[in-house]
């Protein structure tokens, strides 16, 4: 008989292996497969060292997966009972915290746990193209598997402390952010960081074990986040999801007058409640903007101090990297709730019911959407003209040439961007969770398309906008029958 301890754990394990999204996973994890493959005989034909670009792509491209996965897989542990207030029923199963936390939470590491180590063997290839030793590639998965059981009980600690998805998954980043910051003024932090410890894995030379301190410190401080969030359990989460005032209501009341919007007109209801309860409203705002400043002003002072003034000159085009992956980032989740959050809480029919078209009412949460994205964008364009102003003043002649590839590289980047929001979206629909990072994996395995000359970095664009207007039409259709279905 299974234990009681272990009953919900195994159930999960028992459903991750029965839905489509585990074998899409997977087909998504063979396809990302060969565009780092593909990286490498580019390699090889450049004459670089494929065996090392083929390691240092897996890992790099893996590290941002599981991070961005991490930020909604994991984080939504608990938090996705509060929302649904089911967590009372699943504690009437006189269910312990620590089962439960099992149950939701380590399932879903074992799993990430599952596909990180099904690439190794493929990843062993890296070994027979030259280049890096197996000893590189063992301490790299040892990295990644150990950054994701950090990851995975940072998440699990924030949504145990927040009430919502988008509070924890904001919560746990930045909880990181913090952390990487941290990492220019303190070894010990810097040590947890897999962006250090990788660079240092693939320097040339590299002979140190696989163990090494960002694995046993990554390891220890998940196992300290788990142990917190299994004693604060019974204090935070005993209630319902909406008993008590949040942080939010705190602080309306004292700020009432700039922080509580008043009643909206009706044509802007839709995107007044999206906004304000599904993205965070101005609270989360002012959380975003602090937290970027933050991160900006400490790599520009890092860097400063590291390499001097001329360090400046390039940090308006890292701020723009910076800026295009949060807006990226923030927009596929933003994609990832919005349909989705209104078939799980059987509110589709209503809003079906509205005199207005379906195509109308999504837009009008699609405007909510656009208004969180405020702080990403304002970044954005001011490293932008940043950049463009030190162009003008510096480059000279080859300022025509830096605004033409940095147009054509803009155009790609958005176009895909717009692709992959309409994916998520749609997978959303279709799958309970995972949506954002199978849509991620689609778009970097059809990315390998960029390779082909002018065609790939043309004709790729065309097509993300071509089938995201397809899979728009999709939406509203699925929309249309899981309205009628509630």
């Amino acid at each position: 008989m299974t234990s009681p301890l272990l009953a919900l754990f195994t159930r999960s394990m028992r459903d991750d292996t029965r839905v489509k999204s585990t074998y899409w996973a997977r087909a998504g994890l063979a396809a990302f497969m060969l565009v780092v493959m593909g990286m490498a005989a580019f390699a090889r034909a450049t004459g670089g060292a494929p065996g090392l670009v083929f390691l240092q792509s897996a890992t790099w491209l893996q590290v941002v997966f599981l991070t961005i996965s991490g930020l909604g897989y994991f984080a939504s542990a608990i938090t996705e009972e509060k929302e649904e207030e089911t967590l009372g029923l699943l504690r009437m199963t006189n269910l312990s915290p620590l089962s439960i936390l099992l149950g939701k939470s380590t399932s879903r590491l074992l799993g990430a746990l599952l596909l990180v180590a099904s690439q190794v063997p493929f990843t062993l290839m890296a070994v027979t193209l030259g280049g890096v030793s197996s000893g590189q590639v063992f301490a790299a998965y040892a990295t990644l598997a150990a950054y994701t059981f950090l990851l995975c009980n940072l998440a699990l600690l924030a949504s145990v402390i927040a009430r919502r998805t988008g509070g924890a998954a904001l919560l746990t980043g930045a909880v990181l952010a913090v952390g990487w910051i941290g990492g220019f003024f303190s070894s010990a932090l810097a040590g947890l960081s897999p962006f250090r410890r990788l660079a240092q894995i693939f320097t040339t030379g590299f002979h140190e074990p696989a163990i090494g301190w960002q694995v046993t410190g990554s390891l220890a401080v998940g196992v300290a986040c788990f142990l917190v969030a299994w004693g604060a359990f019974e204090r935070l989460c005993a209630g319902r999801a909406d008993s008590g005032p949040g942080v939010e209501t705190v602080l309306r009341r004292r700020f009432r007058r700039w922080l509580t919007p008043g009643r909206p007109p009706a044509f802007r209801a839709l995107a007044w409640k999206d906004f304000h309860f599904l993205h965070g409203g101005r609270v989360a705002m002012i959380a975003k903007s602090a937290g970027a400043v933050l991160v900006v002003l400490g790599a520009l002072a890092w860097q400063v101090s590291t390499w001097g003034r001329q360090a400046a000159a390039a940090f308006p085009g890292q701020v723009i990297l910076f800026s295009m992956v949060w807006l990226v980032a923030e927009a596929g989740f933003a994609a990832s709730r919005i349909c989705a959050s209104e078939v799980r809480e059987r509110t589709l029919s209503s809003l079906a019911l509205l005199p207005q078209d379906l195509l109308y009412t999504m837009g009008a949460k699609v405007g909510g959407c656009w208004r969180a994205l405020i702080p990403a964008w304002t970044l954005f364009a001011l490293s932008v003209v940043s950049a463009f102003l030190l162009a003008i003043s510096g480059m000279g002649g080859e300022l025509m040439s830096i605004i033409i590839f940095g147009g054509v590289a803009f155009g790609y980047v958005f176009a895909m961007s717009y692709f992959g929001v309409y994916l998520t979206a749609y997978l959303s629909l279709r799958m309970k969770r995972g949506a954002l990072p199978l849509a991620i994996i689609i778009c970097l395995a059809s990315s390998v398309l960029a390779a082909i000359p002018l065609l790939g970095w043309y004709g790729v664009p065309i097509l993300a906008v071509l089938f995201g207007h397809k899979l728009r039409g999709k939406i509203l259709m699925r929309l249309e029958e899981a309205a009628a279905e509630n």
